[in-house]
């Protein structure tokens, strides 16, 4: 066996974990977004392409304890609010706190229309 093969060999089931892993990351990412939507809409006046929006920029702008964090206070879930409430810094909990000021108004400069679901912004 060459060395060539015997790194591919090697190799292979590293490349196979890792692309199960993004595919599950993907996949919760997918769920998380699609709970802050429900979340979000049930909660609040914003529609539904806002909500996504927000929940987008909250995937990617804040950890996963501060995403955790304001969708159980979206959710209106006390006993998980209060659980990672505990959890978060004072500066964390603010920067979740102020995330839903923050997201929607950006998601309206980018397009997307409060209340109707309509938006013009990307999905």
């Amino acid at each position: 066996m060459s060395w060539k093969t015997l790194i591919v060999v090697l190799l292979l089931p590293t490349a196979t974990a890792c692309a199960q892993t993004e595919t599950r990351a993907d996949s919760l990412n997918t769920e998380d977004v699609a709970r802050f939507t429900k979340a979000c809409t049930t909660t609040s006046n914003m529609g539904d392409q806002l909500c996504e929006c927000a929940a987008k920029k909250a995937k990617a702008d804040l950890n996963e304890t501060e995403f955790a964090f304001l969708l159980a206070t979206l959710e209106e879930n006390e006993d998980e609010t209060k659980r990672l409430r505990g959890e978060l810094s004072p500066m964390e909990a603010m920067k979740a706190g102020m995330f839903l000021v923050n997201a929607p108004a950006a998601c309206a400069r980018e397009g997307y229309e409060e209340g109707d679901g309509e938006g013009g912004g990307q999905s």
